[in-house]
């Protein structure tokens, strides 16, 4: 029964972020007791619907891969082909002229289709470590694409 609960909380905690995807994005908080309880019990609620957390994060990846033209973005199947793109990475780009796993080729493409420099794609990719609660569009592409 522990071992539920505690696999509840991980999930619970991790529903957090995406509940708290605007508010909490940029700032690291702790929850209270009571907050934790209530953001597992609407992520129970909400698993007993249907509706996975992890799909909804997909989806805010999916607009993120819009908005950033990541859709003109060849990952190996074509431009804007991702379905079966990350059982072939890492590969070989020539259009980069070096071999990129998933997530360098999303921070390559980001500096040819957003016009992103690379310091705006290490700060873009790097914004939520080593914080909780955190989650965002880099971590949701690669969600998406993945």
């Amino acid at each position: 029964m522990r071992k539920i609960l505690l696999t509840s909380a991980v999930f619970g905690l991790a529903f957090a972020g995406f509940l708290g995807y605007k508010t909490v994005k940029a700032q690291d908080q702790e929850l209270s007791p009571e907050e934790e309880i209530r953001l597992v019990q609407e992520f129970n609620r909400m698993m007993a619907e249907g509706i996975n957390p992890g799909e909804i994060w997909a989806e805010i990846g999916k607009e993120a891969f819009k908005k950033y033209n990541l859709d003109k973005c060849d990952f190996g199947l074509g431009p804007g082909k991702i379905e079966g793109a990350l059982a072939q990475l890492p590969r070989y780009f020539p259009d980069a002229k070096r071999v990129m796993d998933l997530e360098t080729r999303i921070g390559w493409c980001l500096q040819k289709y957003a016009g992103m420099t690379p310091e705006q794609v290490k700060k873009f990719a790097t914004e939520c470590w080593g914080k909780s609660q955190c989650m965002g569009e880099y971590d949701a592409i690669v969600m998406y694409v993945s």
